[in-house]
């Protein structure tokens, strides 16, 4: 769109980390300085709709007291754990998972932002309020830290959700003509873009002595799919295998 525009294509779009300072609401540089949008921004078959006649969102005392109250926070930091791709990336599974989904606080947010009627409460609308991207990058932001903690999260989800992985994503190309599609979203370096800090997963219980380990050579617990994600292992005293 830049390069549509007759400028040289690199621009960035900053994040905005709601897991900190949560005191302050919005941050200041969105309300100060996004209040509205340009007189001839809407056409004009819509500049009576009721969505586009003002601006709306929940205040800064609201943000701040929900961001607080539904655990925001916490929320982004657990879903790190989930050690399944399709459990950290999507709620369609969240009954199978004791970590929630990234989906989790990323709808969070949209429902604090948008308040009562507010743009960001709604699908259809939510992208016409800068906070939008600024709230996306920021998920993405917590994705791409959980791509660096689980490194077959590719393999995964290639598995997992084949005929997701390599539909095409319209009407992105890349410079040779093709579509993007989701296998190409595991790599940001690979996309022209990195973050500056990435979030660190939550600490867990230490262990206490060394564990036990049995070696199943030669299994993918990335081809399981979906129908098999445990094995049971049972130990017995040789002395007494054969009663």
């Amino acid at each position: 769109a830049d390069k549509a525009l007759g400028r040289d294509g690199n621009v960035f779009l900053p994040y905005w980390d709601w897991t900190v300072q949560q005191a302050d609401g919005l941050p200041a540089v969105i309300r100060e300085r996004f209040t509205g949008w340009p007189d001839d921004f809407w056409p004009a078959d819509l500049q009576q709709h009721s969505r586009t006649r003002a601006l709306k969102r929940n205040t800064d005392q609201g943000m701040a007291a929900q961001l607080r109250a539904w655990q925001v926070t916490q929320s982004a930091s657990d879903c790190l754990l989930a050690t399944q791709h399709w459990a950290h990336a999507s709620t369609q599974f969240s009954g199978h998972s004791s970590y929630p989904s990234l989906e989790n606080p990323h709808n969070d947010l949209h429902v604090i932002v948008g308040g009562n009627g507010g743009q960001m409460g709604s699908v259809a609308w939510a992208a016409y309020d800068i906070a939008f991207w600024l709230h996306h990058c920021n998920v993405d932001r917590i994705y791409a830290s959980y791509l660096k903690l689980e490194a077959d999260s590719a393999d995964e989800f290639a598995n997992f959700q084949t005929d997701l992985f390599k539909s095409a994503y319209a009407p992105f190309e890349k410079a040779d003509g093709s579509k993007y599609s989701s296998n190409d979203t595991f790599d940001t370096a690979a996309l022209g873009y990195t973050y500056d800090e990435l979030f660190e997963a939550p600490a867990q219980n230490q262990l206490r002595e060394p564990p036990t380990f049995i070696l199943f050579a030669g299994v993918k617990v990335s081809e399981f799919e979906s129908k098999c994600y445990q094995i049971h292992a049972y130990v017995m005293d040789a002395a007494t295998e054969d009663e």
